[in-house]
């Protein structure tokens, strides 16, 4: 189970009256009883999920044909995928950084090109959709520096918005349209899925 859920325990000896607090992610030392509130790491079924492709649905058919219980609540599940997502934003935009001042650094050894500000080099573009065929509701599109092989900027275009649709059936009306205001939603291409690869090389 401690491979499948983020597990917290707590262990109390009435022998010898160890106290001892376990958890499978990070948390305080200090800690003397599980903070059953606060989730201490990521669920590993919604890692594992994301790793492989699978949704909710899929991990709950795994469960129950391994006889376990099944994943946390849907609710829970889309916590635990927005903090997924966060943090995954975070090391791409990191990797994304790095390669660019690569690349700055390579053309800033041509002293004849140093001082510009806009540096000319040459890329190539490729793109992929979330499944095969011409019915993906979303398309990604890769700008790959053709000096240092590695990807500069992505985009991504989608038809439908999960974060949307689940809000939708969660909140009323009025507070939906209040978030919206707020949200970057990627959803909304009308095209077809072939021209979703010209549209992010475009964006």
């Amino acid at each position: 189970m401690v491979m499948v859920y983020a597990v917290h325990s707590y262990v109390e000896c009435d022998t010898c009256e160890l106290i001892q607090f376990f958890s499978t992610g990070k948390h305080n030392v200090s800690d003397k009883v599980p903070r059953t509130m606060q989730g201490k790491d990521i669920n590993r079924s919604v890692f594992a999920a994301n790793e492989v492709g699978l949704g909710r649905e899929g991990i709950a058919a795994i469960c129950e044909a391994l006889n376990m219980p099944p994943p946390v609540a849907p609710t829970a599940w889309a916590a635990h995928e927005d903090e997924l997502y966060k943090q995954n934003l975070v090391v791409i935009n990191e990797e994304l950084e790095k390669n660019r001042c690569e690349l700055k650094e390579l053309f800033q050894r041509d002293s004849s090109q140093s001082h510009q500000c806009n540096l000319p080099i040459s890329v190539s573009f490729d793109g992929t959709w979330a499944k095969r065929g011409f019915t993906s509701n979303h398309g990604v599109g890769f700008v790959i520096s053709t000096d240092t092989g590695k990807v500069l900027e992505y985009s991504v275009v989608s038809k439908a918005c999960s974060a949307c649709r689940i809000k939708e059936k969660r909140l009323s009306q009025e507070e939906f349209e209040l978030w919206r205001r707020d949200h970057d939603c990627v959803g909304g291409y009308e095209g077809s899925s072939p021209s979703m690869k010209s549209e992010c090389a475009l964006k």
